[in-house]
């Protein structure tokens, strides 16, 4: 029987080879269900064969290359369309299928991010004030732009990011004054959980006292359903958003778990605890303002997703965030899917997928606090 260092190795690579199995498995589920979202019908309820759906994505494919390389094919594309069968509706799932599962990436990946830096399991973007950032910026371009503000993305994401940047520096600001010039965790929360009510507070106020029916409205629709990716304008930032969100969460992450540590044993092993805080908490705000944007109200999938990859990779951040982007995909899509079927129903078409979202997550939370989380005893 092995025992000390080479017992230690044959665990650790055993542990190795079942994170990777693990995340092998959890990307055939999605790639599975990509294909089956992509075979959905978005004029009426049924499925499109999956030869049509591959025919469809070669043509596309085609077209995409000939009008790169200026070749006389894409002259010929509107002939070429007609002639293929459902191929704007399966274009138009492709497109809501790469939107979903880039909003899943980003929350779950943020809460991951959050609930780490804190060492907390219900700690989530929003006890920071970023979606009360977002919801007073949304607040902002209404009173501002009216009913036109729903349809400008740029200004969106610009007064978003402001928003939602400026209220986590006065959290973090509040939290060191509060800590006495240390950041402690505990004090971030706690101002978090001031800076949110009271911004809530005032946004509640301005739209009892400052806004007309119409701008109510608007506000509404913005918070509910967001802006979706109809746009090249809108994938470039949604791209973009993702890049500097994720490539600095992914690069960390062999030293993100010096996060759960207090500072003194952090800085024995030569890690600023931190400065990794602060940069797992900016990379929240980029992800998520960029998925609220886009999708609306669907911020407790960040809360979600991280317990559900943590059951089944455990706490280390090295595979966890895999995991996390993975698994938020996977349930982004898995909304979506429900969300397009309720959509050919008159009552029901109105339903959010932030609203499936919230209809998911919340039984499942219930479970899985019930019966105990792995990973943060």
């Amino acid at each position: 029987m092995r025992t000390g260092p080479d017992r230690f190795s044959s665990l650790r690579r055993a542990d190795r080879r079942g994170a990777r199995l693990r995340l092998t498995l959890l990307g055939l589920a999605l790639l599975a269900l990509f294909s089956v979202f992509l075979s959905l019908r978005s004029t009426t309820i049924g499925f499109v064969t999956p030869a049509v759906t591959l025919k469809n994505l070669a043509t596309a494919a085609s077209l995409g290359a000939a009008e790169l390389l200026k070749q006389p094919l894409y002259d010929k594309r509107l002939s070429i369309i007609n002639a293929s069968p459902h191929y704007l509706e399966t274009m138009t799932r492709l497109r809501s299928a790469l939107l979903l599962i880039a909003l899943g990436a980003c929350l779950s990946a943020a809460g991951a991010a959050v609930q780490g830096a804190f060492s907390n399991p219900i700690a989530t973007p929003a006890m920071l004030g970023i979606s009360s950032g977002i919801g007073f910026a949304n607040i902002y371009l209404v009173l501002r732009y009216s009913s036109l503000a729903a349809s400008m993305t740029g200004e969106r994401f610009l007064y978003g990011y402001a928003f939602a940047l400026a209220l986590l520096g006065l959290v973090l600001l509040i939290g060191r004054l509060m800590g006495r010039q240390r950041s402690s965790v505990t004090d971030m929360l706690l101002a978090g959980a001031v800076v949110t009510r009271l911004v809530g507070q005032v946004g509640s106020a301005i739209q009892a006292y400052w806004m007309d029916e119409t701008q109510y409205l608007a506000l509404q629709e913005m918070n509910l359903y967001g802006t979706g990716i109809g746009t090249v304008r809108g994938a470039a930032f949604l791209a973009a958003a993702l890049a500097l969100g994720l490539a600095p969460l992914w690069l960390t992450r062999f030293s993100y778990n010096a996060v759960s540590f207090d500072d003194e044993s952090a800085r024995g092993f030569g890690i600023s605890a931190p400065l990794l805080r602060v940069i797992g908490l900016v990379c929240s705000v980029v992800l998520v303002t960029a998925a609220l944007i886009h999708c609306g109200d669907v911020a407790l999938l960040a809360l979600l997703a991280p317990h559900l990859a943590r059951c089944m990779f455990g706490a280390d951040f090295r595979s966890l965030l895999p995991g996390c982007i993975l698994m938020g995909a996977l349930t982004m899509l898995c909304c979506g899917a429900i969300t397009a079927f309720f959509a050919f129903d008159p009552l029901l078409s109105v339903i959010s997928i932030g609203s499936i979202v919230n209809l998911v997550a919340t039984p499942l939370l219930i479970v899985m606090l019930v019966r105990g989380r792995r990973g943060w005893e």
